[in-house]
């Protein structure tokens, strides 16, 4: 666990101006490094901003490709649970289609509110 008293007191660098700045950001306001950034890693190795910003893609792609296929169960287990709420009905077990439409509704609600939730 990283000690709080880093956060709260970070490292900090004197400007040639005299002005102090944070070395150090805890939060993250872009999907990608600045270009200050990728040009101080082109120092260090000039292979270093391609191997960044291709890491990055990957992450990105991933995270996309898994709530892709979250979706795609998602749709598909809401269409059984439709086919299954028709093919009772149709046979004449009106009740037992209702507790599965219910038990749908509740699912798909508590889906999004977990999903936002979590989000934060």
């Amino acid at each position: 666990m990283i000690d709080d008293e880093y956060y709260t007191n970070p490292p900090r660098r004197v400007r040639e101006d005299g002005s102090v700045e944070n070395v150090i950001s805890r939060e993250r306001t872009s999907l990608v490094l600045s270009p200050a950034q990728l040009a101080e890693y082109s120092r260090v190795d000039p292979s270093l901003p391609a191997m960044i910003l291709q890491a990055e893609m990957a992450t990105s792609t991933q995270t996309y490709r898994h709530a892709m296929y979250g979706m795609t169960c998602g749709l598909l287990v809401q269409c059984l649970f439709v086919g299954g709420f028709i093919y009772l009905t149709t046979i004449h077990e009106p009740i037992q289609a209702r507790w599965l439409l219910g038990g749908e509704a509740f699912a798909i609600v508590g889906t999004f509110i977990k999903a936002r939730l979590g989000s934060k």
